[in-house]
């Protein structure tokens, strides 16, 4: 169609053209490479050249007319004013919003005086797409007599960086590594949920290889392997779980996780195992009352408690007098006595019941009549020294792990080139899981299970989006075929409520540095999977 392919050529020459950089004058393409080359370590997240396709298409009441696509290379750098800028493009300008990865795509239509604003988030420091239409009245400019009332023109642009390259960042943190004594081992403090689950903070266990838990049931001889299930990096919590065979289960959990906002003045207790290297490994108590019900700078999600807290009590227990799980520790004030922070037992049952179909959480409280040394005598077997290390171990760890769900005991098991029930980072898709990984010379297959929970019988379907794509070190693999659901806008249904359907959705081979994945059907889609680790 001419009009739209006119209306394309518009489109391309915005995006080919901007103000001066806060720190340079872009006088030429080599000028902002060898900028971002220099200062690639500081530069916000979103500056860098991208390789941009755009999907195109117009569409009126009755019919959609062909989509074209087209590829073209995008520089985006930091203007003068603080917002970034596309280099000879000075239509384009894209803001951040605060300090999050989110950001506004603001087009500014000269013909009609209109300026149109898409938010998209980026996603790896290195993804992100932006889907707009021209405005009526930017047609209406530019087609003149020809424009008919109700005719669109719209645009799907999915940027990938390719520089600076994810290499680069790799590599100077390998730099980083050999001019610096690093950590190698720490240790925090963990608590027991059911099923063998344990919780700590994500600070405690953030960049470890190897995860080990001791102090099970008293016994501080053994060591138990764990793996990470879930983690909620923003309220610093982390849900592990037991993967030895040898593990036998901890027995009957004597506190009740209480969930409700406890009042200021309330007397509460920790558990934990601070500064084992100087004050030794045998668990340590403090006590104090809940100062406040809102943590530092008036953080909602944290109490703020007067219980002296010490470097290894992160990820430890908090329970008031009557020996309810209320809080978990996670910091302290740095120069201020006797200030420490724990985190509301609102947001780990947020973290287990996103992340396990199961309830997890103990509610058989055992201990609210017994004096503090009594409690203290109870609780203690429950209470964990979290060892890390950012070495990988020289033992033979189990790949055997326990998923509770409503059909039984399954085992996740791994391979080199499948591997089931794979752990993930965090998912927005409620009602589905991922129930293998298949990694070939020819094809990388993704098995899920998607369940009609709240379906109530032929009327429920799903389908999958045709550009679904995987992510990995930066760079995008969309999805070549779909088995068992149909492709958007076709439609796969449910036949009653609660039933579960399973399909597979095929990708390109993956590189062998490859060790995780996301899993993106659109970026409107619930079905996110973030951090899906393979290797």
């Amino acid at each position: 169609m001419k009009l739209l392919r006119k209306i394309a050529v518009l489109f391309l020459m915005l995006t080919s053209v901007s103000s001066l950089n806060a720190q340079i004058s872009p006088k030429s393409v080599d000028d902002l490479m060898a900028y971002f080359k220099n200062n690639f370590q500081n530069l916000d997240p979103i500056e860098g050249a991208y390789d941009v396709n755009i999907e195109q298409w117009g569409e009126n009441a009755y019919r959609q007319f062909p989509s074209e696509t087209t590829n073209i290379t995008m520089l985006i750098y930091k203007s003068l004013s603080g917002d970034f800028k596309i280099y000879r493009n000075d239509q384009i300008t894209i803001k951040r919003i605060g300090i999050t990865p989110a950001y506004n795509y603001n087009i500014f239509w000269e013909g009609s005086n209109v300026t149109d604003s898409k938010r998209f988030v980026l996603e790896e420091k290195s993804l992100f797409n932006v889907k707009y239409s021209i405005p009526d009245r930017q047609l209406r400019y530019d087609m003149g007599r020809n424009y008919q009332a109700g005719f669109k023109v719209n645009f799907v642009c999915s940027f990938i960086k390719t520089y600076p390259s994810y290499d680069m960042y790799v590599e100077k943190a390998e730099e980083s590594k050999m001019d610096e004594m690093q950590l190698k081992e720490w240790t925090g403090t963990g608590f027991a949920l059911k099923d063998g689950y344990v919780v700590t903070n994500y600070h405690v266990i953030e960049n470890a290889k190897s995860i080990s838990i001791q102090g099970v049931n008293g016994d501080f001889a053994k060591q138990y392997n764990a793996t990470i299930v879930a983690t909620d990096k923003y309220n610093d919590l982390a849900l592990l779980q037991i993967t030895d065979n040898s593990f036998k289960g901890f027995g009957t959990i004597p506190y009740s996780v209480k969930t409700t906002v406890s009042e200021v003045g309330e007397d509460i207790f920790v558990l934990g195992y601070p500064l084992t290297s100087t004050m030794g490994d045998e668990i340590k108590l403090t006590t104090g009352v809940i100062s406040s019900k809102t943590g530092f700078q008036g953080d909602v999600s944290l109490y703020q408690i007067s219980a002296p807290i010490q470097p290894g009590n992160s990820g430890g227990p908090l329970f008031d007098n009557k020996g309810n799980l209320v809080g978990i520790v996670n910091a302290k004030h740095k120069g201020v006595e006797n200030v420490g922070y724990a985190i509301k037992t609102s947001y780990l049952k947020n973290l287990t019941e996103s992340s396990i179909s199961t309830s997890i959480l103990p509610n058989n409280n055992q201990t609210a009549g017994l004096p503090l040394t009594g409690k203290v005598k109870s609780l203690k077997n429950y209470v964990f020294m979290i060892s890390c290390s950012n070495q990988e171990t020289n033992h033979i760890v189990s790949n055997n792990v326990s998923n509770n769900t409503n059909e039984g005991h399954q085992t996740y098991t791994q391979s080199n080139n499948y591997i089931e029930y794979p752990i993930i980072g965090s998912t927005t898709a409620e009602q589905a899981k991922i129930k293998s990984v298949r990694l070939t010379e020819e094809y990388t297959a993704i098995e899920i299970i998607s369940n009609n929970q709240s379906g109530s019988g032929y009327y429920e379907w799903c389908n999958i989006d045709r550009n679904t794509y995987i992510s990995a070190n930066g760079k995008q693999y969309t999805m070549n075929k779909a088995e068992g659901i149909k492709i958007a806008p076709e439609k796969t249904y449910f036949t009653h409520a609660g039933q579960d359907i399973t399909f597979t959705l095929y990708f390109p081979p993956l590189p062998e540095s490859v060790k995780s994945i996301n899993l993106i059907e659109k970026i409107d889609s619930d079905w996110k999977f973030y951090g899906i680790k393979i290797r």
